[in-house]
């Protein structure tokens, strides 16, 4: 059975890793929040990072704030096998339509 698997989850579960008060949560916080009004077409590009896009992403951030950081790279290397391995995220969208196709 597929689960859920979005860009939020990922980012709840390195900002609740990580100290509250510093740069990197700020960044992830105004990240994660960024994310709810991201167009679907764009979500991934967004989350990964993109040239041309010139915002943060999932990369800049852990590269910048948490390159020593194991337990944060543990979670975005689990975040890229579970990616690859799917294709992509998975969506409550997507959860209901396989739903209905079986």
């Amino acid at each position: 059975m597929t689960t859920l698997f979005t860009p939020q989850m990922v980012v709840s579960q390195i900002m609740d890793i990580v100290d509250k008060d510093t740069v990197g949560y700020k960044r992830l916080k105004k990240f994660y929040e960024d994310l709810g009004y991201t167009a679907p077409e764009i979500r991934d590009a967004r989350f990964w990072g993109t040239p041309n896009l010139y915002k943060d992403c999932i990369t800049d951030i852990c590269r910048d704030c948490y390159d020593t950081n194991e337990e944060v790279h543990k979670i975005y290397r689990q975040a890229v096998v579970k990616y690859e391995l799917h294709g992509g995220f998975i969506y409550q969208k997507d959860l209901e339509k396989e739903s209905t196709d079986q």
